[in-house]
């Protein structure tokens, strides 16, 4: 449900003329990489289903593509904050009584080069960090895509507050070979945002199972959304999953 929410906003990040890389909804992922002679390397970097402008040649760096990088104009995503919410809908009319109101509270996350977009005023970060807020602050879109199988109606962002600009924004992530990419010529900055939306139950349409099929992870058709970018290590063996 919180990834087809991304739905209502992707337009609104995508138009912004500087934007070259949003990830939609991120998350935390480790990886293990093979390092210098026979040792094993654990990263953990923002990974999402939904990567914007993915060039081919980044395939090999399929893991890397919302992290810093010099040849990238900026980077935007979001990470979920905290449990989505549900209370009854706040329309009191009995039309309403199978209708639920939902909050989901995220974290935007944005990166930029300003030698990329050529801006390099001393409030660059200040410029960029009010028109994000601008589009996105008050943005209300009646309903998804009628497509999308959800019945989500009412949308509408908020953005609660800026968040300080220290490096624990990146703290759920291994950057400490980045940390050259959080300083001048490179800005970033993170808001709170809020998502409301009203989902009404008695139209959520149930699934049919259909034929099973066997999926091969490491085969080029699964992510689709990351170009034919198959699962893996960087040196083109499947991924291992690190235990917990």
């Amino acid at each position: 449900m919180i990834r087809l929410l991304m739905q209502s906003i992707k337009p609104t990040i995508e138009a912004i003329p500087w934007v070259e890389r949003y990830g939609s909804l991120a998350w935390p992922l480790t990886i293990q990489l093979e390092s210098e002679g026979d040792g094993v390397t654990t990263k953990t970097v923002p990974y999402s289903n939904y990567v914007s402008q993915v060039d081919c040649a980044e395939e090999s760096d399929r893991y890397f593509l919302l992290t810093p990088d010099e040849d990238k104009k900026s980077i935007i995503y979001f990470e979920q904050a905290g449990n989505c919410s549900f209370s009854p809908s706040p329309k009191g009319h009995s039309r309403y009584r199978n209708q639920m109101q939902g909050s989901q509270n995220f974290r935007l996350v944005c990166w930029v080069n300003l030698d990329k977009i050529g801006l390099v005023d001393d409030s660059a970060n200040s410029l960029l960090a009010a028109e994000i807020y601008g589009a996105v602050d008050g943005l209300k879109v009646d309903r998804l895509h009628p497509d999308l199988s959800l019945p989500i109606t009412n949308i509408k962002w908020t953005v609660t507050a800026e968040i300080a600009k220290t490096l624990s924004i990146f703290a759920s992530y291994s950057y400490n070979d980045f940390g050259s990419f959080l300083m001048y010529p490179y800005e970033f900055f993170a808001f709170e945002v809020n998502c409301q939306f009203l989902i009404k139950k008695d139209c959520i349409s149930s699934y049919v199972p259909e034929d099973p099929i066997c999926v091969d992870q490491n085969n080029p058709a699964v992510l689709a959304s990351f170009s034919g970018a198959p699962w893996g290590s960087l040196s083109g063996d499947p991924l291992t999953k690190i235990p917990q």
